[in-house]
């Protein structure tokens, strides 16, 4: 489930609509508490379909995740805002 989740967020950032409608920063600011380098939040919210950017995302977004309901919830939330559910 959390990979599922993963990867349609690294999508939900690769949408440029998502950049007008607010659900890339949405996401972006979901994140940042998943990283505690300054230097590498900067990585990913400068351009997060860089490749760098994706693999660094994908690997916090899993520690981040994983055994949080909480958090899988509310990252769920946020995806689904960019559908119109």
């Amino acid at each position: 489930m959390v990979e599922t989740l993963i990867h349609s967020t690294l999508n939900a950032l690769a949408q440029p609509a998502n950049r007008k409608n607010g659900i890339q920063k949405a996401i972006l600011e979901f994140l940042r508490p998943a990283f505690s380098d300054e230097e590498e939040y900067a990585t990913i919210s400068a351009d997060p379909t860089d490749e760098e950017a994706v693999d660094l995302i994908h690997e916090r977004l899993d520690d981040y995740l994983t055994g949080e309901p909480d958090r899988i919830e509310k990252l769920e939330d946020i995806l689904d805002r960019q559908d119109g559910l």
